[in-house]
Parts: structure tokens; C-alpha cells; sequence
């Protein structure tokens, strides 16, 4: 998928203004999510039941490009513009900040792969009391939890501090909006935080997912994307896959 396949997708839904702008920066993440998804449905011979965490652009994507084509299940706010009610299997709305205090919506070994992206840097928990949390919604022993989040020492960032510039988000004071970052993560850190779920990593990569003129006005960004031909970890994007 690309992320062309992605705009397409959604160029006939009336999106509001916000949605409008939101897409167009992503479409390059989603489609790269959806690539690696699509790797692992491939593997089984019967339709995947997928879990969405934060439903969303993402959700639907799935729902419409994954072959053969997925059982789709949501957690959090629903959002039926995209995923209107009868494209959802079953769907629990919750904060998710909640998941330490709260049991799983969902019986043990329900679903094959959980994806959760863009979410967990918006918590205020930690993001091993959210793995755990849905690994006990996982089947064993081929059931995966796909994480996607930005790269907390990505260069841009670096570039950003050295300017004298906090490359991280002011709190608001609706914090609770869900639209600014809490905590955002390190490679390193999500390995931790997965093995502190008892969780293994089957696959991590770090990804070019957004614009690097969006986050450094001004700088050539093929200067940006020079150097990070030796290092990997300067890209903006982290996708990790876990599996018990």
C-alpha cells in the first residue's frame, strides 16, 4: 500500500477540516502499518481478528486493504465516520489510561494481532501496564501486538534541542484531549517495557514516517536524510512487533 493508495481511500468521506489536515501527513505511516500487518495475516490460512486501539484512519484502512480481508474489532472512543457500527465486530469504549485500574473488555485469546499506534506516547501510563493489559486479550501462541509511536532521539528532535528548541509539546490544559504527546519512547525503551510485559520483540524497525521539513523549518532535508543512510535510529518513526 501507499501512501497515494491511502489519500484515495478517503478522497469521497466529508472530512472535517482538522481530518482534512490531519490525513495527509500520515498517509505515509498508515500505509507503512498496514504493510506490516498485511505480513502477518499472510502467515494464517483463515481471516485475522484484529484489534485497533484508538480507532481511526488506520482502522478502516485495514478493514478495507488487508487480504483476506480481517475481522475488525476497536477499543477506546468509537468513531463511526470511519468505522460506522456494522464494519465492527465488537467494540468496547474506554480511557485508556484506565487499563491498570480496569479488567480486558475482551475474553482471553480473542484476537491475533492488536495494533496500537500513535497512542501510547498520549498515556500516562506506562507502556508495559499496556501491554500487559492486551496481551492477555492475545491468542496464544501466534498472537502479536503491533506498537507504532514517534522516535523520542530521532534527529529531528536532536537538531531541534540543539537549536535551543524543545522538540516536545507544551502540556494543555486538556490534556485529556488526547492531542498532545505525555511521553514519547526510545527503541531501547520499548524493548524494556516488552520484556517487562513478558513479551519477546519479533520484529522492530525504525521508519521514515513523516516529513523532516515539518519538524526543522528551513533545513534541506536531503541533508537530513544523508545522514541517516549510517544511522537508523535518527528516523522519526519506531514500529515494534511483540509475541509471548
Amino acid at each position: 500500500m501507499t501512501a497515494e493508495d491511502v489519500l484515495a481511500l478517503f478522497a469521497p468521506f466529508d472530512l472535517t477540516p482538522e481530518e482534512a489536515g490531519y490525513l495527509p501527513p500520515q498517509a505515509r505511516r498508515i500505509a507503512h502499518v498496514i504493510d506490516v500487518v498485511q505480513r502477518y495475516c499472510s502467515m494464517r490460512s483463515e481471516p485475522s481478528h484484529i484489534l485497533d486501539v484508538g480507532p481511526h484512519f488506520l482502522t478502516r484502512c485495514m478493514a478495507e486493504s488487508i487480504t483476506p480481508r480481517p475481522i475488525m474489532s476497536t477499543l477506546g472512543y468509537p468513531f463511526p465516520k470511519l468505522m460506522p457500527p456494522e464494519m465492527v465486530h465488537l467494540h468496547a469504549t474506554m480511557d485508556f489510561n484506565d487499563c491498570i485500574s480496569q479488567p480486558p473488555p475482551f475474553e482471553p485469546g480473542t484476537f491475533d494481532i492488536i495494533t496500537i499506534c500513535e497512542v501510547v506516547e498520549h498515556m500516562l501510563v506506562p507502556p508495559d501496564a499496556v501491554l500487559s493489559f492486551l496481551a492477555r486479550m492475545l491468542k496464544r501462541p501466534h498472537g502479536v501486538i503491533l506498537v507504532g509511536t514517534p522516535n523520542a532521539v530521532s534527529l529531528t528532535n536532536r537538531l531541534r534541542m540543539m537549536m535551543g528548541e524543545n522538540p516536545f509539546q507544551r502540556l494543555e490544559h486538556d490534556w485529556r484531549s488526547y492531542r498532545v504527546h505525555i511521553r514519547e519512547y526510545t527503541m531501547q525503551e520499548l524493548r524494556e517495557y516488552g520484556a517487562a510485559a513478558n513479551l519477546r520483540v519479533a520484529f522492530e524497525e525504525y521508519c521514515d514516517y513523516w516529513d523532516y521539513s515539518i519538524f526543522v523549518p528551513g533545513m534541506n532535508i536531503m541533508d537530513v536524510a544523508f545522514l541517516e543512510q549510517d544511522v537508523p535510529s535518527y528516523k522519526n518513526g519506531l514500529t515494534i512487533v511483540y509475541q509471548h
